[in-house]
């Protein structure tokens, strides 16, 4: 059968923060299960830290790469912290910049996410990291 049918949605986020879209797919066989996206929208310029976060997907060590920065002859204080997707604390450090490491073998596969918080802006720069082995 062809079903010339194309499925999409779009989104519009217009105000910075984390929000969660609720998505549920309906076809002939019924209606779906639902299924939770966390996003977090942005804008770059105000939440970017100039960090590195490699690799993702990850199975063994995540590095997390953070420019040091200065601002008014201060040196910045970075706290970086890694949860799971039910909001639990899992790893957290604190570093003034260079490479930070996450071991992340004994997480069960799946996604994460990666709040790196500074001394300057309200809100952190959140990425979301895949563990999968």
């Amino acid at each position: 059968m062809n079903n010339s049918n194309t499925n999409y949605a779009s989104f519009y986020f217009p105000n910075e923060g984390s929000f969660q879209v609720l998505c549920q797919a309906t076809n002939v066989c019924g209606i779906g299960s639902n299924a939770y996206i966390n996003v977090y929208a942005g804008s770059k310029s105000s939440s970017n830290t100039g960090s590195n976060v490699y690799p993702n997907p990850v199975s063994g060590t995540l590095y997390i790469d953070i420019a040091p920065s200065a601002v008014s002859n201060v040196q910045i204080t970075y706290d970086v912290r890694l949860y799971d997707s039910q909001g639990n604390l899992l790893r957290q450090t604190s570093t003034k910049g260079g490479t930070i490491e996450f071991n992340v073998t004994n997480l069960p596969d799946g996604i994460y996410y990666l709040h790196i918080y500074d001394e300057v802006k309200e809100k952190p720069e959140i990425q979301q990291i895949l563990v999968e082995h």
